[in-house]
């Protein structure tokens, strides 16, 4: 593989002294192609993400990855996982950004493109600016909607906006996406109970989920000048 295609390894690499570390730094040493140097570099920093708790070193391989990148689609992933990573910090704006960078490349990837639009949306819920939060659950949904994660986090919009009934629809798609997360379950519940009309309509329509939610082509919203793409 050609050297000069290739970036460093950022301070603090070698970290473990594992075998299973040597092992992975070995692989991407043999890398004989940018294909292979770049999944043998996903498996190291998924090894310090998910089994040794190095954020640090996790985040700037990932950096390294991207500025190595000639592929949009790993690009796309790659901002992704910096998102997820920076979210379990609770870092809603950074995390945003990361994710709005991804979609910026486009990414063909359903799954891909799926949690970037969904994440996007759960952010700025987070951040209290729901009805842009809407526009990216609703991409989510349009990519694949037997996933029941965008319909929660719309829900969740939804009801940000006072829109409860809608709320209440996009909780109950997500409850028959996905019978087994309780917690959608008892918001729905929590605006049953809030709100009178919604019982009623729920006791005329006891069958009634949210075959009225609206289902409209959305295309992804661009990142506006606020955000800075990394």
């Amino acid at each position: 593989m050609n050297a000069s295609h290739t970036l460093p390894f950022p301070e603090g690499i070698p970290a473990t002294g594992t075998r299973t570390e040597q092992a992975l730094l070995q692989k991407i040493a043999d890398a004989l192609d940018g294909e292979e140097r770049a999944e043998a570099l996903w498996q190291i920093m998924f090894f310090y993400w998910s089994h040794v708790e190095r954020n640090d070193l996790a985040m700037a391989l990932l950096n390294l990855m991207i500025q190595e990148s000639s592929s949009a689609e790993r690009t796309a992933k790659y901002y992704l996982t910096l998102g997820q990573i920076v979210e379990q910090k609770k870092q809603w704006d950074l995390a945003l950004q990361h994710y709005l960078s991804g979609l910026a490349r486009s990414p063909h990837n359903q799954v891909t493109a799926y949690y970037l639009n969904n994440y996007a949306g759960y952010c700025l819920n987070k951040l209290g600016r729901f009805q842009q939060s809407e526009e990216y659950c609703l991409c989510a949904i349009e990519i694949d909607p037997e996933r029941h994660l965008a319909y929660k986090n719309l829900g969740v919009a939804l009801e940000g906006t006072g829109d409860h009934y809608g709320a209440w629809s996009a909780w109950n798609e997500a409850r028959r996406c996905n019978p087994a997360d309780h917690a959608v379950v008892l918001l729905a519940e929590k605006v049953e109970r809030e709100h009178q009309y919604i019982r009623r309509v729920k006791g005329l329509f006891p069958n009634l989920l949210s075959s009225g939610l609206k289902r409209t082509e959305v295309v992804a919203p661009k990142p506006t000048a606020q955000f800075v793409e990394l």
